[in-house]
């Protein structure tokens, strides 16, 4: 009986051992046996749907986390509780969103990666050190724009009934 091995030293074969948790399932990588890597696109495994719809995903749930109070109001939200329930949920969809467009994304590009450097281990590191430098940028740009507090004249659209000027700033970046 053949099995193979992943990095978190799961043995997932003819046994019918499972995986244990989602992180474990994801990290599957060799013998083409992870999304996209048994792909036939001529550009390569990094080459594949995958990119599209992490970032057509991405931009959906930027949306909705911007979007998410007018979207509850939208749903009937009270303005006047301390909590509106309907938002709240409606973000937290947009997060775990966001958090899956991100990791389809990252997963493609670091293969992409991995093909560029032609499996030679400097290349690989190097090119995995400027991803995660230029991750981190984009990272404090996102927060360094929160601190412009007045996206809201700029789109002055993004302020409604439901959402005041604070929450049109969140919905000027998501936009953005």
């Amino acid at each position: 009986m053949e099995t193979t091995k992943t990095s978190f030293h799961t043995e997932i074969g003819s046994a019918g051992v499972e995986p244990d948790s989602v992180g474990e399932l994801m990290a599957i990588k060799e013998d083409g046996m992870s999304l996209g890597t048994n792909n036939t696109y001529k550009l390569g495994r990094w080459q594949c749907p995958f990119m599209l719809a992490g970032a057509v995903g991405a931009a959906i749930a930027f949306l909705t986390i911007g979007f998410a109070k007018d979207i509850g109001y939208s749903f009937r939200d009270n303005l006047s509780e301390y909590t509106q329930h309907r938002a709240l949920i409606i973000f937290g969809i947009g997060l775990w969103m966001l958090e899956i467009s991100i990791n389809m994304n990252d997963a493609r590009c670091r293969d992409f990666l991995d093909d560029l450097a032609s499996r030679d281990q400097p290349k690989i590191r190097l090119a995995y050190q400027f991803f995660t430098f230029f991750i981190a940028v984009g990272n404090d740009l996102g927060y360094l724009a929160t601190l412009f507090s007045r996206f809201d004249v700029m789109l002055a659209l993004t302020v409604t009934k439901a959402c005041d000027r604070f929450c049109a700033n969140v919905k000027s970046i998501s936009i953005y």
